[in-house]
């Protein structure tokens, strides 16, 4: 029995050995790894600076123009470097529609911008004359100046706007002619070309209809809120075909809105 009790004590005191070995062990790890931590971060992490910034942009901005939005000041160290904030920053401004931020250990950050593009140019109201503004395929002005006049780029009219600001989104109410435009663009590029001026003509806070005014061509197409790249042929073929006939100067306008093709003849 005495025996019996000795072993069970001898395995107790090895078992509790080991214990406080492995606590010890563990202790030890913890120790080291704290150290490594700290000296990491307070050593090592600190002299890895970003020293490389690639950055490739479509938008027509410099070089330091687009690290000035970006927020970079050339100290940036790569751990602490936000690079949500980055991206948040240059989305901020109006003329860039995305932005990809990219960290590459040990030193360097690539910068991937890309710019918005022009579907329509407007003339901007605001009470102290007009100016033109850019506006892309999602509605949002993006732009303005005089050189925006030159652009090869349809006018879209009737817009209000009540205070201009570079940013700015047009209503959503218009979303979907600015998807049918854009697809037009892709699929038919010269049929987008021979888009003169569209014109917004409000019928309600909801709705609208549209007035299009073909390049070569002195009558102007009703439609409804919508246009699409058959509309548009269906239309330049009947304009074509009046000029043909030598009668286009006694039309106003063709209206396209019921799916028949109905005359609006100049009055006098």
């Amino acid at each position: 029995m005495s025996e019996i009790l000795t072993f069970k004590t001898s395995r107790r005191k090895d078992a509790e050995q080991f214990l406080n070995k492995l606590m010890r062990l563990i202790i030890v790890l913890l120790f080291l790894f704290l150290a490594a931590d700290l000296l990491f971060h307070y050593l090592i992490a600190p002299k890895l600076r970003i020293r490389n910034i690639i950055v490739k942009s479509d938008i027509p901005l410099s070089r330091q123009e687009v690290l000035t939005i970006a927020g970079i000041d050339g100290k940036e160290n790569y751990f602490s470097l936000k690079g949500d904030v980055i991206k948040n920053n240059l989305e901020a401004c109006p003329l860039v529609r995305e932005a990809r931020v990219e960290k590459v250990f040990p030193d360097t950050m690539r910068l991937d911008i890309k710019g918005r593009r022009a579907l329509f140019i407007s003339l901007a109201d605001t009470g102290k004359g007009s100016f033109p503004v850019a506006i892309d395929e999602e509605g949002v002005i993006f732009r303005s100046g005089s050189s925006i006049k030159e652009w090869d780029l349809p006018l879209i009219s009737g817009l209000k706007f009540n205070e201009l600001e570079l940013g700015a989104t047009l209503p959503r109410m218009l979303d979907s002619l600015f998807a049918e435009v854009t697809q037009m663009r892709t699929a038919y590029p010269d049929l987008f070309r021979l888009i003169s001026e569209i014109q917004i003509v409000p019928l309600s806070p909801a709705s609208f209809e549209l007035l299009l005014y073909p390049l070569s061509f002195t009558v102007r197409v009703r439609l409804t809120g919508s246009i699409d790249g058959t509309v548009l042929k269906n239309a330049l073929l009947v304009l074509d075909l009046l000029k043909r006939e030598g009668i286009s100067e006694k039309v106003k306008e063709i209206d396209f809105r019921t799916g028949e093709v109905v005359y609006r003849i100049k009055e006098g």
